[in-house]
Order: C-alpha cells, then structure tokens, then sequence
C-alpha cells in the first residue's frame, strides 16, 4: 500500500510539471489514507500525512487547501509549515493552523470553512508543508507520516478510508514535490522557448532528408 502511494506521488509530481505551463500557482491532488471512523473520537484512529517538500527564493508564501466536499471527501484538515534544517523535529515547526473560519480564501473551490489556509512570510530555503487530520495532532505525531500511531501502526493496519484533497500554493517557489522527491519548477518562458526549440529542429530535419 505504501509502495502504491509513493508511485502516485511521482505520478503527481510530473502532472505537476505539466500544470505550471499553464498556471503561476501550484495546483495539486492527492488523498490521506485512514483506519475508518472511530465510534468514540469521530475520526481515523490512524490516518496517513502528507509531507510536501519545497524551496523558496523568500517572499509570502500561501496554501488553501480544498479537502471537504472535494470528490467526496469529508476530511477534516489541517496543516503544519516547517523550515527544513537538515535534522526535522517539532522545534522546526513555523506554523499550523486548522481552519480557515473567516471563509476569505474560496477560490480554489472550497465550500466549508473547516477547509485549512495558511500563509507565511519566509526566508529563502527549504521548507516542508504537511496534511493530515484536524484537530489535536501536534507537530512532534506527525512527522514520521502518521497520525495517532507510528508507521508500524501502519503496517499492521487494514486501511478502509481515503479523503481526497486538493492543494493550492502561491508565491516564489523554486522547486517543489513529495517529501525528498523534489523537481525544479519550470519557468513558462523557459519551457515556451524550448518547444519552440524542439519545433525548429524537427523541421530543420525534415527540411534537410527532403
């Protein structure tokens, strides 16, 4: 199951790629993975997180997440930002936030204001921007990818839940993508111009054969 995850995190990256030619924001889809509901708490007695890594240039950075409602889900989020030292732990942590209840931030879709928005201002750097379950989780349960349990927890657990979402980020991000399989955001300008490239040189060649 992990495996599987991890492929379609690739997957997503590279449709990443594709999405930047068109579009200054970061627009990306994924799902959390859980236990199914439990009678007593109301949620996943243990739910998968999603770790996105990214670099900066510096600047006001913003994630609007599209989660309740979005291709059925009924995920709850919330979202934690860290700066990536090198050595992650809970003192890393810049900020989390669970909802966004002053409903400002809809233009990505979202219909409930338990949908999470957050924005900083960074340094330039690196940085890590996680998705799990609302509401209690603290930055130091989270960081192994797993929420109320360990990946060990994970293993031995049959998963009957996914909780789609769709993640937004605007500002100056440089690279982008699933924890430590970062890529380079391309520059519309610099991608125009290499298919123009490529256009010249396929009629360069058919022009020379014939």
């Amino acid at each position: 199951m992990k495996s599987i995850k991890w492929f379609n995190k690739l997957i997503v990256t590279g449709l990443f790629l594709l999405s930047t030619i068109a579009s200054a924001d970061i627009i990306v889809t994924d799902e959390l993975e859980g236990e199914g509901y439990s009678a007593t708490f109301g949620f996943p007695v243990i739910n998968t997180v999603d770790i996105w890594s990214f670099s900066t240039s510096g600047g006001t950075v913003s994630f609007d997440i599209f989660a309740y409602g979005f291709n059925g889900s009924v995920l709850d989020s919330m979202v934690w930002l860290f700066k990536e030292d090198g050595d992650l732990d809970s003192l890393d942590m810049l900020g989390q936030i669970d909802d966004d209840p002053l409903t400002l931030f809809f233009g990505d879709g979202s219909t409930s204001k338990i949908d999470s928005y957050l924005t900083s201002s960074i340094d330039a750097g690196n940085y890590l921007f996680a998705i799990g379950w609302c509401c209690e989780y603290g930055p130091s349960d989270i960081l192994d990818g797993v929420q109320g349990g360990t990946p060990d927890d994970l293993v031995n657990s049959t998963l009957t839940e996914s909780y789609a979402y769709q993640l937004t980020i605007k500002g100056e991000i440089d690279t982008f993508g699933a924890y430590n399989e970062t890529v380079l955001v391309p520059e519309p300008a610099i991608l125009a111009l290499f298919s123009l490239g490529l256009l010249a040189l396929t009629w360069r060649r058919k022009n020379f054969h014939n």
